[in-house]
């Protein structure tokens, strides 16, 4: 055949196959996959500026009312620096609480623990299920799917663990919020540690380190019984598999799951709480450079214009991560 039959064949089965809209999807998915993580960094960098708004606006507020009068000024940067200490201790003990509430398994109420069994209880009622079946309704299907059952349950902790982690995160927010809900006070957003996909990938690597068990989960007693049983023995082979899929539920998979999941947000309240001990820093930095020029009113109106002008940059660069933010997100959803 010459090469103009070989296009046109090949043209032909591309029109077929609907390979080109195929492709056509596949780019633009790949496309819009880069402009979401896109759209994450810009709202991790709006959330620090958010942060440095916070912390500017106040110190410049507590500068401009007290720049004649530096007793003043020190004794308004005293109560600032206590209201930092006191919110720190008290959002410190909020996470230590937060955190007893998800891993107190002593009791057997913690929400970790909880939430365990209840996926244990869907995945029983899964192996109901198939202890159930006829001779009639088994078929070379059944037995992968049982196996799937047990894969689920293994690959399920990764998604359990970074749920329980943005539920405990989100709780420590509200904490601080309540905490700092007040116009008065520096407003939350100067605290509020900012998680990223880089922070959870280090918290995942550390967790891991502390956890072990997955790998051999996968290829054990379980399916190796399948091929050893009798084909005509349907349901007692079906009973057997489920029964071996029940004790690596309760003995193996959920209690690695749910120390699994206890290490790994046990490091993600560490990270929050590092987190917060170095924006509490950074603002006391900001208001001890406040104390140390309060006797000299020159050094005092610089450091309101300095103030003024970062509060300036903070906010337009606020609004044009909003503008960014909103042409990519009309695009992504077109």
């Amino acid at each position: 055949k010459s090469k103009g039959d070989i296009s046109k064949f090949e043209e032909k089965m591309e029109e077929l196959s609907n390979f080109r809209s195929i492709q056509v999807a596949i780019e633009k998915f790949a496309r819009i996959a880069n402009y979401l993580q896109l759209i994450d960094f810009l709202d991790n960098l709006q959330k620090e500026y958010k942060r440095y708004h916070g912390i500017f606006t106040d110190a410049l507020k507590v500068v401009k009312e007290n720049v004649d009068d530096p007793e003043a000024l020190e004794d308004r940067i005293k109560q600032k620096k206590k209201e930092i200490d006191e919110v720190y201790n008290k959002i410190h003990s909020g996470i230590m609480e937060i955190f007893q509430k998800y891993t107190d398994n002593i009791t057997g109420e913690g929400v970790i623990i909880a939430e365990a069994n209840k996926k244990r209880t869907a995945y029983e009622k899964k192996l109901d299920n198939f202890r159930k079946l006829q001779d009639s309704e088994i078929d070379e299907t059944t037995f992968s799917s049982m196996k799937k059952v047990t894969l689920d349950a293994i690959d399920d902790t990764k998604d359990f663990r970074r749920q329980i982690a943005d539920q405990i995160i989100a709780e420590c927010n509200e904490k601080l919020i309540q905490y700092t809900d007040d116009p008065s006070k520096i407003p939350a957003e100067a605290y509020a540690p900012n998680f990223t996909e880089t922070d959870f990938d280090k918290i995942d690597a550390e967790a891991k380190e502390k956890t072990s068990g997955y790998d051999n989960v996968e290829t054990g007693l379980t399916f190796k019984k399948v091929e050893s049983v009798p084909y005509h023995h349907m349901r007692e082979h079906v009973k057997r598999v489920a029964d071996s899929i029940h004790d690596r539920l309760n003995n193996d998979i959920i209690p690695i799951m749910v120390n699994n999941v206890v290490d790994y947000v046990t490091k993600c309240c560490q990270t929050y709480t590092t987190k917060l001990t170095e924006h509490k820093q950074e603002l006391e930095a900001e208001y001890n450079k406040l104390l140390e020029d309060k006797e000299s009113n020159e050094k005092q109106i610089e450091n309101v214009h300095d103030l003024e002008k970062k509060v300036e940059i903070v906010g337009g660069g606020m609004a044009r991560i909003s503008e960014v933010e909103g042409e990519l997100k009309n695009y992504v959803g077109e």
